[in-house]
């Protein structure tokens, strides 16, 4: 089984504009998990209301910054808790950035899968098949979790 296959959960990429994406190519088509995609502000801040996801990934560069959509989510009661992952093409400048802010963060585009699964992990539930009987699944969600 796909390691990306064993997870289940909400994701939502605000990623501004239109092309696709390499965190869409590995996420979407996932069995358990559901992927959504914001390309807009409006649509970004709509969708973490409404949807809820278990964690959202924030593109760093973009029309508006990432950081400036981050400070929103922190000011709204109703997404302030939902856990963002930053990403970014590597940059010196960003990863400086990245590191003093304490937020989370990965590079894209995510070519280590391994990288990629252990961030996903964290926020969503992972679904390991027992040994004895694969139809039955246990399931558990990692502790760790933004404040």
């Amino acid at each position: 089984m796909n390691k990306m296959n064993k997870l289940k959960g909400t994701v939502l990429d605000i990623r501004l504009g239109f092309g696709q994406s390499s965190l869409e190519i590995w996420l979407t088509n996932r069995r358990q998990m559901k992927y959504i995609r914001a390309c807009t502000v409006d649509e970004a801040l709509e969708l973490a209301k409404i949807k809820q996801p278990d964690v959202i990934f924030l593109k760093v560069f973009m029309p508006i910054s990432g950081f400036k959509i981050y400070e929103i989510l922190q000011q709204n009661p109703d997404t302030k808790h939902i856990p963002v992952v930053f990403y970014n093409a590597r940059n010196p400048d960003v990863e400086q950035k990245m590191k003093e802010s304490g937020v989370p963060y990965i590079f894209k585009p995510p070519t280590d899968l391994d990288e990629l699964f252990e961030c996903l992990a964290t926020y969503l539930e992972v679904v390991e098949d027992q040994p004895n009987n694969p139809r039955h699944a246990r399931r558990f969600k990692a502790s760790k979790r933004n404040p």
